[in-house]
């Protein structure tokens, strides 16, 4: 493996400084932006569909269990 970060591999993560769940391919990683951003890593997924799949699960089930959509607070539990 050459570290191009070219796999199929995105990763769903909370913004904390936002409070929103964003998704990005690992090759994303490489950027400092990223890196020193102040993320929560809580889905892996293969592709983009997958991606809006895990997004759309965490935000009903976060609006199930808290009635809110404060996703920060729910996926750090």
């Amino acid at each position: 493996m050459t570290g191009r970060g070219d796999l199929g591999l995105y990763i769903v993560a909370v913004n904390n400084n936002t409070g929103h769940l964003e998704y990005f391919h690992n090759a994303m990683f490489k950027q400092r932006a990223i890196r020193r951003g102040n993320y929560l890593i809580c889905g892996f997924a293969g592709s983009k569909n997958e991606c809006e799949d895990i997004i759309l699960n965490i935000t009903e089930d976060t609006l199930d269990a808290t009635g809110s959509f404060d996703l920060c607070e729910y996926v750090s539990r």
